[in-house]
């Protein structure tokens, strides 16, 4: 197990990265990979930030969509060319358990009783005849997507974004506080940009109350030209812009 590797040792050079929202072992083992924004202090020889969404295969649909925003093509948002989306908004969830679970309910329940019905694809909640064979396919079919993550902790941010950029949606986003700011600094991490453009989705961590965001959702989805001001920002900040485009050096 790890904990009798760092115990009794190894010839192998131990590197620490994990998937879940744990804190990194700095100085307990050789190299930490980990979506951290850790101190400046924090020698890059010890820990690598690399945000788990960077895995994701969608990483590619979205940078050429991001480059094509950069272009002034609005159209290329609308994945597949489909036009222009007239269903509202979706969420696709499996797990009713996690933590967190019920800010995300709660929050599908309001936005549905509120305003609008959420449409929802997974096995949680389900109300479109069960649950859907092709996630993207289905994201692509509407304005928003809801992509709460199942904690909030400064540079934890999965999949789930970068699965409705894909798909042309605007996110409706928790998780990550990071992404509402392109600047943040305290006396334990100093970061000079957030992974996204928080220009081109919206963001729950940027409201006081669930009830202003309801409203600002209602806002926006009742607004075209409003709605479109999303669509046409790039989606990356430029740090990350530089380094997708640039990959094979920045792992080196």
């Amino acid at each position: 197990s790890f904990q009798q590797l760092l115990l009794h040792g190894s010839r192998a050079k131990l590197v620490f990265f994990t998937g879940e929202n744990v804190r990194p072992p700095v100085g307990k083992v050789p190299l930490c990979i980990s979506f951290d924004h850790l101190p400046s202090s924090v020698p890059s020889s010890l820990h690598t930030r690399i945000p788990l969404w960077v895995f994701n295969k969608e990483v590619h649909r979205v940078l050429e969509l991001h480059e094509s925003r950069l272009g002034g093509d609005l159209g290329a948002s609308f994945r597949g060319g489909s036009g222009r989306k007239e269903r509202f908004c979706c969420w696709v969830a499996s797990n009713a358990n996690m933590y967190n679970a019920q800010l995300r309910l709660r929050f599908v329940q309001s936005l549905s009783t509120s305003y609008k019905q959420v449409d929802c694809g997974g096995q949680v909640m389900n109300n479109v005849g069960g649950p859907v064979k092709d996630k993207m396919e289905f994201l692509s079919r509407y304005k928003f997507n809801i992509c709460f993550e199942n904690a909030s902790f400064p540079g934890y941010c999965t999949e789930k974004l970068l699965h409705a950029f894909a798909a042309g949606c605007v996110p409706i986003y928790w998780g990550d506080p990071t992404t509402t700011t392109t600047t943040t600094t305290t006396t334990t991490m100093t970061t000079t940009t957030s992974d996204f453009n928080p220009k081109a989705f919206i963001s729950a961590h940027g409201f006081e109350t669930p009830e202003l965001l309801l409203r600002h959702i209602e806002r926006v989805d009742q607004d075209a030209e409003l709605y479109e001001s999303y669509l046409r920002q790039p989606i990356f900040s430029q740090l990350w812009y530089d380094r997708l485009k640039h990959w094979p050096s920045f792992c080196q």
